[in-house]
C-alpha cells in the first residue's frame, strides 16, 4: 500500500498544494471603507461678442421698424445664457459713413429722428466655442419717427450699439 506514494508522487502532491496555498494567499485581502475630501473650481461668465449681421435700410420717416440681424460669438469654453438684445441709436453719420452729422446744423439729421423696439424673446443658452445667428424674435427693431423735415437724413448711415441682458 506504501508503494503507491512514490517519490515522484508525494513530491507532485506537495508542489500541488504549495502552488494552491500561494494563489489563495495572493487573492486574499480584508475590505474597508474610506472617505476624502476635494474641491473643484467653477469658472466665471466671459464677456460676449455682438455684431450687426446685416444693415437694416429703408429707413423713412414714419416706416415700418426693420429688424437688427446680429450674432454673438462665445469664444469661452462653457455654456453661456443670454437674455434679450437692445439696440441704441449711438450717432448718425453721412451717406459716405466717414463724418458726424451735426445734429443741429445745416441738414442736420438728429439721433432722437430713430427710435429702436426690444426683441421679444431671448436669445437663450449658446454652447462654448461656437456663434449664434440671430432668429426673428430675437432681433431688436429700428425705426425713423416722423417728424416733419427731415431731409438732412437722406441716405444717412445710422449707428447703434447692441448690447444684452
Amino acid at each position: 500500500m506504501f508503494r503507491r506514494f512514490t517519490k515522484k508522487r508525494v513530491v507532485f502532491a506537495l508542489s500541488v498544494v504549495a502552488v494552491l496555498a500561494i494563489a489563495g494567499g495572493a487573492v486574499a485581502y480584508f475590505t474597508t471603507t474610506s472617505s476624502g475630501t476635494g474641491t473643484a473650481q467653477v469658472g466665471t461668465s466671459s464677456a460676449l461678442t455682438i455684431s450687426s449681421a446685416s444693415t437694416a435700410s429703408n429707413l423713412y420717416p414714419g416706416g415700418t421698424a426693420r429688424p437688427i440681424a446680429f450674432s454673438i460669438d462665445n469664444t469661452s469654453d462653457g455654456h453661456q445664457y443670454v437674455g434679450k438684445v437692445s439696440a441704441t441709436v449711438t450717432a448718425v453719420y453721412d451717406s459716405t459713413n466717414t463724418t458726424e452729422i451735426d445734429e443741429n446744423g445745416t441738414n442736420a439729421c438728429a439721433t432722437s429722428n430713430f427710435t429702436t423696439g426690444a426683441a421679444s424673446s431671448d436669445v437663450g443658452d449658446i454652447a462654448g466655442g461656437t456663434t449664434y445667428n440671430s432668429a426673428a424674435s430675437a432681433e431688436p427693431t429700428v425705426s425713423m419717427t416722423n417728424n416733419g423735415n427731415q431731409n438732412g437724413c437722406e441716405n444717412a448711415v445710422v449707428h447703434l450699439s447692441l448690447s444684452s441682458s
